[in-house]
């Protein structure tokens, strides 16, 4: 749901509630980029003060539980055909417990310490004093950025046709799309190919091949050829225009 700047809180809760809406929820500026200003409101308190502080549009979002994010990069000819060029699972940034080190130290040995740093900072003192059980999983954050900490697992190896008739259906009702990713919440890869998921955003043009930020992707100059195929595939849809 996207909110103009200068709404007035008052207005809200007859907003969220005519929309099927309730907190918590996610919150995302309208021009945002890379999970930059994405925030998780648990509360009418935090939805005040947040709307309090900010003045821009803003996307109003439910908070999806208990499912998995994947991004899905889609092309589109000219006949209608929708091709899946990349899949991916977005794992956000979470900590795994070993009994006796605590959420500060834990973030300390992560592989990305210096985003686990950061995310644990802003927690309440008794959360970063905390110590997660043995192979217990404290999260950090609820964004699949990869920019935000989040991990990037390559499944283009799950890519099917039945998956790409799912996405044909539903950009049968965009106009004028040919070529973007889809950020999507399902519970698994299977309720995916079923179609069972919640777009969270389609993102154009300026979209990123996520794939290649998997850990065993093969290299930076693998990386370099993708964007310049991309950048040829982009320049091909605006010529047969």
């Amino acid at each position: 749901m996207l909110i103009q700047g200068g709404r007035k809180y008052k207005d809200f809760n007859a907003l969220l509630s005519s929309n099927a809406l309730s907190c918590p929820l996610i919150i995302k500026p309208d021009n945002g980029y890379c999970g930059k200003d994405v925030i998780k409101v648990k509360n009418s308190e935090e939805l005040a003060v947040y709307v309090s502080k900010n003045n821009g549009d803003y996307i109003i979002q439910e908070f999806i539980a208990d499912h998995r994010e994947f991004g899905v990069f889609c092309i589109k000819d000219q006949h209608d055909d929708v091709r899946i060029i990349s899949l991916v699972e977005k794992s956000p940034l979470t900590l795994l417990g070993n009994g006796y080190l605590s959420v500060h130290h834990l973030s300390q040995q992560h592989r990305r310490p210096h985003l686990a740093q950061q995310l644990v900072a802003a927690l309440p003192t008794e959360k970063q004093e905390y110590v997660p059980r043995k192979n217990e999983k404290f999260t950090l954050s609820h964004l699949g950025n990869h920019s935000q900490g989040a991990e990037i697992f390559d499944r283009r190896h799950e890519i099917t046709p039945k998956l790409e008739n799912v996405f044909k259906d539903i950009l049968s009702t965009v106009s004028g799309f040919h070529y973007g990713r889809f950020d999507v919440m399902a519970k698994c890869l299977e309720d995916l190919e079923e179609g069972k998921l919640y777009v969270l955003e389609l993102n154009g043009a300026g979209s990123e091949l996520l794939h290649i930020y998997d850990d065993n992707y093969p290299s930076l100059l693998s990386a370099y050829k993708e964007y310049i195929t991309n950048a040829l595939r982009i320049s091909n849809i605006i010529n047969s225009k």
